[in-house]
């Protein structure tokens, strides 16, 4: 049974700038450093009336020692983000899918991002999924901590990026 993450990044922003950022090459690089990740890769593109944000890099395994045997001391992470085009008001939605390149995990779900009063919130809905039986639930656990604490520190760098912070 997959396990579910549900967030919420805050921005004192439109969401035309906040997708602005999303898919500014410059501002992905700086979150994937800003995240623990090396090695990074970025690919924007168009699908249609999408915009596809393919993001990889490297990332240390902050796990517990039952689960470095499956995944090692890094794992390559590539994430897809298929953004939708914006509605009237200016939301929109992306279908994202993480890859844990040789962990035996996935995650996927979808990104909303919709006016706010004070600006624009990016909802997460993530559901992570550990193919290892009897110890999986475990897995999908450090993942999704993984991912909780990776989502409150892309909020804090988006909000520095929007606030011009070089930090």
């Amino acid at each position: 049974m997959p396990t579910k993450i549900s967030a919420e990044m805050n921005y004192q922003a439109s969401c035309g700038d906040i997708f602005a950022m999303y898919t500014d090459q410059a501002y992905i690089l700086k979150k994937l450093a800003g995240t623990g990740g090396t090695d990074p890769t970025v690919e924007v593109s168009e699908a249609g009336s999408d915009t596809v944000v393919n993001a990889g890099r490297t990332l240390p395994s902050q796990i517990p020692a039952f689960a470095k045997a499956f995944v090692g001391d890094t794992v390559r992470v590539d994430e897809r983000q298929q953004w939708s085009p914006a509605d009237d008001k200016g939301a929109r939605s992306a279908i994202v899918t993480l890859v844990f390149q040789g962990a035996p995990v996935t995650a996927h779900g979808k990104l909303f991002l919709e006016p706010a009063a004070d600006g624009c919130v990016c909802r997460v809905e993530i559901e992570a999924k550990s193919s290892v039986p009897l110890i999986g639930g475990k897995i999908e656990g450090v993942i999704v901590h993984q991912l909780e604490r990776a989502i409150r520190q892309e909020n804090k760098i988006g909000n520095a990026w929007l606030a011009h912070d070089p930090s």
